[in-house]
């Protein structure tokens, strides 16, 4: 059976006209409008949230715990690849811990999407972490979400989405 052209818009016109009484009148644009609308590209803005990153990176190495404090959103969320999930002062608290010590954290691909005052920071992280005598060596993927305040862009959530062995 073959469908002719003018009889499926025939029949959809009239399925428009008969449910159109029924809704409510919706904006018309298209979806490129709106993905204009709701996601922009800044490299300026970009490069300074990559910049922000690996300052947090480099906090986290040097143990500058009142420099994290102010770069963390109040209820900065920390979820980490084996589950743990830790709030801004659990997280701060396990970094004052002088037997767990960041030799290095790298990050790795970072690639920002922005969405007005909130923006999507996804990349890679390469860790080397001591214990003790011991040392581990993993990387990491993320997804971080940031939020632009008053005060600049302060990071609400780190989520570990993969994480393997070096």
């Amino acid at each position: 059976m073959l469908w002719s052209g003018s009889i499926l818009i025939e029949r959809e016109e009239r399925i428009v006209k008969t449910h159109s009484a029924s809704f409510p009148q919706q904006p018309n644009f298209s979806m490129t409008e709106q993905s204009e609308q709701t996601l922009s590209r800044s490299p300026d803005v970009e490069l300074a949230l990559i910049s922000i990153n690996q300052d947090i990176e480099d906090a986290v190495v040097a143990k500058q715990l009142a420099r994290l404090a102010i770069m963390y959103a109040d209820d900065f969320i920390f979820t980490h690849g084996t589950g743990l999930v830790q709030t801004k002062s659990e997280w701060l608290d396990s970094l004052r811990d002088d037997k767990n010590c960041y030799v290095s954290r790298r990050p790795d691909h970072p690639s920002v999407e922005l969405h007005s005052d909130t923006a999507l920071l996804t990349g890679q992280l390469f860790i080397h972490r001591k214990s003790g005598d011991e040392h581990a060596r993993y990387g990491v993927r993320y997804i971080r979400v940031f939020s632009k305040t008053t005060l600049g862009w302060k990071l609400v959530s780190h989520r570990t989405i993969a994480q393997w062995d070096l």
